[in-house]
C-alpha cells in the first residue's frame, strides 16, 4: 500500500463516512487491462438482475505535465451491460478529465453513452473544475450525468440518449487513460450503488453482486494504474487509484 495514503485508511471512517462501520479489504477477482483500473460491481443475475445508480466522490489531483506532457487521465464512474472482463458493447459514464496538452493541464467533464449500436452520445458538463476541488460525480439509469463541485457549490447534469440500448448490469469507479497522464493518485471515496428494485445506496461490497479489480497495464506489461485496498463500511466504499507509470 502507498505510504502517501496510510494516514488516512488508518482512520477508514475518515473515507467511508462518519456513520460507516469500520473499513475491511473486500476479496475480488483481479484482472489485467489495457484501458481501465479500478473496481466494478456485477449483477449475479439472481437476487439482482442490473444497477440503476452509481456515485463517487474524490478530490481532483493535479497533474505532472513535466513526466507526461501528452496524455490523459479520466476519473469516472460507470454503468454497463456486462463486466469489462469481456467486450462489452455499451456502457455509461460520468467522468472528470485530466489532460496534459503539450506540457500544459487541462480538467472538463462530461456525460457520455458509448455503444457499439447507433445509440451514443456524448456531451460536455460546464464545470470550471480545478485541481484540490471535491467532485461527486454520479450517473443514473436514466444516463443522467451529474457533476457536484462540493467546493465551489457548482451543480450541472446532462441526460444522454439510449433508446431501446442494453440493460445495465455492472457498476463501476474508474480511471482510465492511454497514455496516463501521471495524476499521482485519486482517492475515490462514498462510492454507493443501487441495484433496480433497492430503495437506497449500497457500498459497493454487497452480496447481491460479485466485485472485480482492475489494474491498467500497458503494451510492455507493466502496471500504469493500480487501485489499493477495497474498503467497504455499512453505507459506502473507498479505494485509492495510483498512478505508476506512463500507459
Amino acid at each position: 500500500m502507498n505510504a502517501k495514503w496510510l494516514p488516512a485508511l488508518a482512520v477508514p471512517a475518515l473515507l467511508l463516512g462518519s456513520t460507516a462501520a469500520s473499513g475491511a479489504a473486500a476479496s475480488q477477482g483481479v484482472i489485467n487491462s489495457h484501458r481501465w483500473a479500478g473496481y466494478e460491481a456485477v449483477a449475479n443475475g439472481s437476487t439482482v438482475q442490473s444497477f440503476q445508480y452509481v456515485q463517487a466522490t474524490f478530490t481532483v489531483p493535479g497533474l505532472n505535465c513535466a513526466q507526461t506532457s501528452t496524455a490523459s487521465a479520466t476519473q469516472a464512474v460507470v454503468l454497463a451491460e456486462s463486466s469489462f472482463a469481456r467486450y462489452v458493447g455499451n456502457w455509461a459514464e460520468t467522468a472528470v478529465v485530466e489532460s496534459c496538452q503539450n506540457g500544459s493541464p487541462a480538467y472538463s467533464a462530461y456525460g457520455a453513452y458509448n455503444s457499439s449500436s447507433d445509440c451514443s452520445g456524448s456531451a460536455p458538463l460546464p464545470v470550471a473544475v480545478s485541481p484540490g476541488d471535491d467532485v461527486e460525480l454520479t450517473l443514473d439509469s436514466g444516463l443522467t450525468s451529474t457533476i457536484h463541485d462540493l467546493t465551489t457549490g457548482v451543480t450541472r447534469s446532462t441526460t444522454s440518449e439510449r433508446g431501446s440500448c442494453a440493460i445495465l448490469t455492472t457498476a463501476a469507479v474508474f480511471t482510465s487513460g492511454s497514455p496516463v497522464a501521471d495524476f499521482t493518485q485519486a482517492a475515490f471515496h462514498q462510492i454507493q450503488v443501487e441495484a433496480s428494485g433497492q430503495s437506497t445506496p449500497q457500498p459497493l461490497v454487497h452480496s447481491g453482486w460479485s466485485v472485480n479489480k482492475y489494474v491498467l497495464k500497458g503494451s510492455s506489461g507493466r502496471a500504469d494504474v493500480k487501485p489499493e485496498a477495497l474498503l467497504s463500511g455499512t453505507y459506502t466504499s473507498a479505494f485509492v487509484n495510483d498512478w505508476l507509470a506512463p500507459n
